[in-house]
């Protein structure tokens, strides 16, 4: 059943409105309370937190990388162009999103 669904991913959480209505996006000229239709989005506390928690990880492995490391040398015995291109990226950034 979609309604209880959709019941059960909310039970108990506090659902917040996230459309940004502060600069005036949808207005023609028209009167303030005449605006386009926009899609609203809801965002729930307990992944408002879970984003913050991977953001504040996600940053914290970024600066602990090793600035300055050469890795040419792992670079040039690759076995595959692909191989060497993601050794390249991960050289020169501290996080790295490979797929594939």
């Amino acid at each position: 059943d979609p309604a209880s669904g959709e019941d059960g991913g909310t039970a108990g959480e506090e659902a917040r409105d996230a459309e940004d209505t502060g600069d005036g996006a949808g207005r023609e000229g028209g009167a303030p309370d005449e605006r386009e239709p926009v899609p609203v989005l809801l965002g729930l506390d307990r992944y408002a937190l879970a984003e913050e928690a991977l953001a504040d990880g996600l940053g914290r492995i970024v600066n602990s990388c090793e600035k300055g490391a050469d890795w040419s040398d792992a670079a040039a015995a690759s076995p595959s162009p692909s191989a060497r291109e993601l050794i390249l990226t991960a050289a020169t950034a501290g996080l790295v999103a490979h797929s594939g």
